[in-house]
């Protein structure tokens, strides 16, 4: 099949979602995805990335295979406790709930007190934003911490407002985006060849929460099955009558 065999589900600033790029093709994040052959759902917000709970939880209901966070400009000249609460829970929640998948998160992009002292005010918004983030990804085996400062490594890929990329400065991002992501990338691919799925059926009898995963050995040897519920069924224990997924790996455990 010509459809990519990745999504990345992509959340951020206006940085991220692509301003500043010459098209929508070119903005940094299309710029790797093609490099990698891999497909963006980009959930960006120009101006509004301020990890609410509530986006945190319409985000968390998408499907995607990896996680890429940029949470670190928007909210960065607010006070520390709204940063650690909002960007803090935001990287907690998609680390823990999906243990299973890799979570990258950028630092703040090089930018405004980076390059001029006439926003040094920036120095400190962007020190405490990088400070939560860091420490919180520091927490979690699946979180891949990336620098905002070799994504955007060079002073001049930054338009005039010396906050967004120029359109050339976008394209440059993707590539070393895409370096990056690479390793990681590859995989991830690896893992999903080596999956099967062989089915659903019906088992009322099993007592899962939202969201809880199951694992145990199958009948053949250098494999397991996994059952899980939906995150969407609630808090409260569920007992399924509904589809259990059941997924077969050839590597053992």
């Amino acid at each position: 099949s010509d459809c990519p065999e990745i999504k990345l589900l992509a959340y951020g600033s206006s940085i991220t979602q692509g301003c500043g790029a010459l098209c929508p093709q070119l903005n940094y994040l299309n710029t790797a995805a093609q490099i990698l052959g891999i497909d963006i759902q980009n959930k960006a917000i120009a101006g509004g990335c301020f990890c609410e709970r509530e986006t945190v939880e319409y985000l968390c209901r998408e499907t995607f295979d990896a996680v890429y966070l940029e949470p670190g400009t928007n909210i960065a000249n607010r006070p520390l406790a709204i940063i650690e609460e909002r960007v803090g829970t935001l990287i907690d929640t998609f680390c823990e709930r999906f243990a299973d998948k890799k979570i990258f998160i950028m630092t703040p992009v090089r930018g405004l007190s980076d390059v001029s002292k006439t926003t040094e005010d920036y120095t400190e918004y962007y020190s405490r934003s990088r400070g939560v983030i860091v420490s919180h990804a520091q927490r979690y085996a699946n979180a891949i911490l990336l620098d905002g400062h070799k994504l955007l490594d060079k002073a001049y890929y930054l338009s005039g407002d010396i906050l967004h990329p120029s359109g050339f400065g976008h394209v440059m991002m993707g590539t070393n985006f895409a370096k990056m992501l690479k390793p990681y990338m590859e995989q991830i691919k690896r893992e999903k060849s080596e999956r099967i799925f062989i089915g659903v059926r019906q088992q009322p009898l099993i007592r899962l929460k939202a969201g809880e995963t199951k694992t145990g050995r199958a009948s053949r040897s250098g494999t397991y099955i996994r059952i899980a519920t939906e995150p969407s069924l609630g808090e409260k224990t569920a007992i399924m009558h509904a589809i259990i997924i059941i997924e077969c790996r050839k590597t053992s455990i």
